[in-house]
């Protein structure tokens, strides 16, 4: 009883010294011979549909795999201090926060590929200082903004393959060598990127880009040397290694100040001179981030861009005359287009303005499109170069026409991306990026559909398939039904004629039984009345039958039997 109860003691601490496993996961422990170990943790299950938050502490691999996992939410795996490797492939994946991998001091390797990502939070790169592969691999990320570049300098394994860039930021290769300054002999530890499989167009911008898929002995290795060019049309299907780029010439921003300090109320020139190839688009900034107005844009040379601005000092206390800085930036940029504001747009943006001034959003905000509709939910994504990172933005949405049902969220402009949630399926609608103080109708507005149900028409077309099959089947069973009753009925009839002229015929020879023969010694009275009974009965049978060979159908070849 003792060694039993030993038992029972041992089993109990050894239950509690393993930590407990997911229900739809595996956990393995893999030892060593010093008695340590590593535990991973894999989770395959296709009806799971969130992170798994019960994962051992101890767990140094974590693979969620082909599951129905669509959302990373803020600080997932934050109680997972030591884990190295996570893999998130394969699953469907649309949205990833910006915290999401907080607290991951040591992780090594994140894996994201095979999902449906088309905005990575780049700044969240911040939370994983150890990090060197990163993996977004068949996603269908547009964009790498500029602010990427310094969380990718110690990444040595980036693959941004099989996803939908057209560009990179020109700076993004000047982070390995040879573009870093640091001589290629020197360089002791290889690069490997995954750039293949994009619609790359082949311009000044990746350059770099197209001179490193050329170059036989560089630290930075390509996974796929045939990179092909989806544009212009000019380079449409040619190879990198074949391209002919024109001359390329970084932007170069020149100013004649600095500083200026000038009174309140007086005018001030300013004047800046931009240099490259293709021509730079300039335009002003303020230090908060937001345009400048009454900015003078003369006509540019092929490679030397000229701007003045003008702009009136003002101040909040008009009675007493102040000296202040001009808090203005030059910044160079490409050329982009300008987002048109509809008339319905307009109107729900200006029904959340409190104050109005003459920041004008549509030329900070680029590049505004709705992606991933679904019946309830929609992404909404934009870049805003022309306003700081933490500047407060306010998206607004609500059924086109119906501004009364207005929903609105509040983000960043360096967030780039919203989910919009709780829409109706198969609506029209309309969602504007509004900044805080800016003039009404100026802020940048779109319309989109969300997708209909198409869980109840699979139904009724279901109903309707099942239906046209049943009727397939069922209708020639009834005709077969049918016919038979119909058989059985005409066979009734031909039944009842054969023996109505059986009954006939039958009736007919009786009939024509032939008479008996005379007793020779019955007595002369009584065979004289007996004669005469015959004969009467022999009449009325010779009128009876005659009546009925009227009603029966003899053939030519049939003769007779009566005997009148």
């Amino acid at each position: 009883m003792r060694r039993l109860l030993y038992v029972h003691v041992f089993l109990c601490c050894l239950c509690m010294a393993n930590p407990f496993c997911p229900s739809q996961c595996t956990c393995v422990l893999h030892g060593r011979a010093d008695g340590t170990g590593s535990r991973s943790v894999v989770c395959n299950d296709p009806d799971m549909s969130d992170i798994p938050v019960n994962v051992p502490v101890d767990t140094v691999k974590l693979r969620i795999e082909k599951t129905n996992v669509r959302r990373i939410p803020t600080e997932a795996f934050y109680y997972l201090a030591e884990l190295r490797y996570l893999w998130i492939t394969y699953n469907s994946v649309t949205s990833v926060d910006t915290a999401s991998f907080y607290n991951l001091k040591v992780l090594h390797e994140l894996r994201l590929d095979g999902n449906m990502i088309s905005m990575f939070p780049w700044e969240s790169l911040k939370e994983m200082p150890s990090l060197r592969t990163l993996d977004l691999h068949n996603n269908r990320i547009t964009n790498v903004p500029t602010e990427a570049i310094p969380y990718l300098l110690n990444i040595t394994y980036l693959d941004l393959s099989s996803n939908k860039l057209t560009t990179l930021p020109s700076d993004l290769m000047d982070i390995w060598p040879p573009f870093n300054g640091v001589p290629v002999s020197y360089a002791s530890q290889k690069t490997v990127l995954g750039l293949q499989d994009n619609p790359w167009f082949c311009d000044c911008k990746i350059s770099k880009m197209i001179e490193i898929s050329k170059m036989t002995d560089t630290p930075v290795v390509l996974m796929d040397l045939f990179l092909t060019c989806s544009g212009p049309e000019n380079l449409s299907g040619v190879l990198f290694q074949r391209a002919e780029l024109d001359n390329c010439v970084k932007p170069s921003v020149m100013t004649s100040a600095t500083k200026i300090t000038s009174t309140v109320g007086s005018n001030v020139l300013l004047r800046c001179d931009a240099t490259g190839l293709p021509t730079p688009n300039l335009y002003w900034a303020k230090s908060d981030g937001s345009p400048v107005n009454n900015t003078d844009f003369p006509k540019t040379t092929s490679t030397t861009t000229t701007t003045t601005t003008t702009t009136r000092t003002l101040s909040t206390v008009p009675k007493k005359a102040k000296t202040t800085p001009s808090p203005i930036i030059q910044k160079a940029s490409p050329k982009q287009g300008k987002i048109q504001n509809g008339g319905n747009g307009r109107k729900l943006a200006a029904d959340e303005k409190s104050t109005k001034s003459d920041i004008d959003t549509s030329e900070s905000v680029k590049d505004l499109k709705i992606v991933e509709e679904t019946t309830d939910t929609a992404v909404l994504l934009w870049t805003a170069d022309g306003l700081p990172n933490d500047a407060p933005l306010t998206v607004v949405y609500s059924p086109y026409d119906e501004d009364d049902i207005k929903g609105t969220v509040e983000t960043n402009a360096g967030s780039g991306k919203v989910l919009l949630e709780g829409l109706s399926p198969g609506i029209r609608y309309t969602v504007c990026l509004v900044a805080k103080g800016s003039a009404a109708g100026k802020d940048p507005c779109i319309e989109f559909y969300t997708l209909d149900n198409v869980e109840d028409d699979g139904q009724n077309q279901l109903f309707i398939i099942i239906s046209g099959i049943a009727c397939v089947l069922v209708l020639p069973l009834i005709a077969l039904l049918l016919y038979k009753i119909l058989a059985l009925y005409c066979k009734g009839r031909n039944t009842g004629v054969d023996e109505e002229e059986l009954e006939k015929e039958s009736y007919v020879k009786f009939e024509t039984i032939s008479m008996k023969q005379r007793t020779l010694n019955s007595h002369p009275t009584e065979l004289w009345t007996r004669r005469q009974t015959q004969e009467s009965e022999r009449m009325l049978l010779c009128s009876r039958s005659s009546i009925d060979s009227q009603m029966t159908y003899k053939s030519e070849s049939s003769r007779s039997e009566y005997l009148c």
